[in-house]
């Protein structure tokens, strides 16, 4: 008889309490069923011993047990009630594809700062509801105007992008994305493959959270909620950043994001390399000139990589500035 029966069946007051106090925790048939079965029981007395028992259980433990390929549907609500929900096993959780939907969204719209930092990083396993949710999660929206000091936060913009480009009906397909990342580096072609085949959510994540190589492989990505999430990676550099200004593979909207940001337009060397570089359109390189020092400016004026009107125009500008 298996402990749900049990349970269900006919056991007495006093066997139920006794199973909702006893259990062995660390016995590795914990009947960890049994006990989410009796955390609901109507006598108050075995409920709370029973939900007393389950908080002891170790987060280890119940990791393995939730990592089962089959679960009651009531063991699984039971971690996704906020009340028992515990971050560290969320992931787990998250990934089951019989989680219930409709708990996903509670926890995305109602979660706390520990909740939403996991949800963050596990971005590619909710579904365009739960996105929904977290969009109006009162923790997501604060932090939008007062980041935490640590992790990342998806810009709400990007959140929103990537909620459209989920509920799309047609988007990039993997031949389009595989194009798009793998004219560079012909020997990176397994990993290309691999990101190709991501969904945008999975791609999102990896521009945010992936590798340096990563990150210079979906600046290229097809998809703008892509590459504007590597253009806010909390890993970007500021050499990434100006490797990209000086790439002509990339698509001219991610070089007038480039030089729209501040922060970006600091580094002189990012202004110089998108000048130069003949895939920024002249709406984006024409009032960068006049920051050029002088001998940048003499090299962009001489310069048949750049468009004719930028040459000329750096020609005046070096005469104007020798007639003074």
């Amino acid at each position: 008889m298996s402990p749900d029966s049990r349970v269900s069946g006919n056991l007495s007051f006093q066997e139920k309490l006794s199973l909702a106090r006893d259990a062995n925790l660390g016995a590795t048939d914990l009947p960890l069923d049994a006990l989410v079965a009796l955390a609901s029981d109507p006598q108050e007395e075995i409920r709370n011993a029973a939900q007393e028992t389950l908080k002891r259980i170790p987060d280890e433990q119940c990791s393995r047990y939730l990592s089962a390929q089959s679960l009651p549907e009531g063991v699984v609500r039971h971690f996704m009630d906020p009340a028992h929900l515990r971050p560290t096993l969320l992931p787990i959780l998250l990934s089951r594809p019989d989680a219930p939907q409709d708990a996903i969204d509670h926890i995305a719209g109602e979660g706390g700062p520990e909740i939403v930092t996991v949800l963050l990083d596990q971005i590619d396993l909710l579904k365009t509801p739960a996105l929904l949710a977290l969009k109006e999660n009162p923790t997501y929206l604060l932090w939008q105007k007062e980041p935490p000091a640590e992790g990342y936060i998806l810009e709400a913009d990007l959140l929103d992008m990537l909620i459209q480009e989920m509920q799309a009906e047609q988007p990039p397909s993997a031949e389009a994305v595989e194009a798009a990342l793998g004219e560079e580096k012909p020997q990176e072609a397994g990993i290309v493959r691999k990101i190709a085949r991501m969904n945008v959510a999975q791609r999102v994540k990896l521009a945010l959270l992936g590798t340096r190589e990563e990150r210079a492989m979906l600046i290229r990505d097809p998809s703008k909620v892509v590459f504007r999430s590597v253009l806010g990676s909390p890993k970007l550099t500021e050499a990434d950043v100006e490797g990209f200004a000086a790439l002509k593979s990339v698509s001219q909207d991610v070089l007038r994001l480039i030089s729209t940001s501040r922060k970006f337009m600091k580094n002189y060397i990012v202004l110089r390399n998108l000048v130069n570089n003949p895939r920024a359109t002249i709406d984006v390189t024409l009032p960068l000139l006049n920051r050029l020092l002088p001998n940048d400016l003499r090299a962009i004026s001489a310069s048949r990589d750049v468009p004719d009107t930028v040459r000329k125009m750096a020609q005046k500008l070096v005469k104007a500035r020798t007639e003074h």
